[in-house]
């Protein structure tokens, strides 16, 4: 694939030789053009779009008597088809990091709050025993959860 074909220059040069007027092709190149490397799912958009206009292009009078740009007509819908997959190879595989940090993410978080409660001392192995163990018995397990501090009365 040569990346001139998706290429509003391209494009341009041929429709002034040819004499052909068309700015579909011309506006989706540019938006193609215009959106940024990391913008996939744009990219992804756009490459449609230049794909449907070519083959529509591909259709029209003008164009089809004219054998230089029915062919490069054929090459910007074959570039276009085959950036398109590379593009979604690239969305796919950024996708899979995106998760993978994420996933990694709510572990650290996941290990941080185990490590706060061992902290605190309050852990599900030695809540009940503090509950059996307290001296009076009227501390009771929710009376643990839902505690407030003491306040001394003024």
């Amino acid at each position: 694939m040569n990346p001139t074909f998706l290429t509003e220059n391209g494009w341009k040069t041929i429709c002034r030789d040819a004499k052909i007027k068309d700015t579909r092709l011309l506006q989706a190149l540019a938006a193609y053009e215009g959106a940024g490397k990391d913008d996939l799912e744009g990219q992804l958009k756009e490459l449609g779009t230049i794909g449907q206009v070519a083959d529509g292009l591909k259709k029209n009078r003008e164009v089809a008597s004219n054998a230089e740009a029915a062919k490069y007509l054929v090459e910007v819908v074959n570039a276009a088809k085959s950036q398109r997959q590379a593009v979604l190879k690239a969305k796919e595989a950024a996708d899979k990091a995106a998760a993978a940090t994420r996933k990694q993410a709510e572990a650290q978080a996941k290990q941080a709050g185990h490590d706060e409660a061992e902290q605190e001392g309050v852990t599900l192995r030695n809540f009940w025993p503090l509950c059996r163990n307290s001296k009076a018995r009227k501390i009771s397990p929710s009376s643990l959860l839902f505690a407030t501090p003491n306040r001394s009365a003024v």
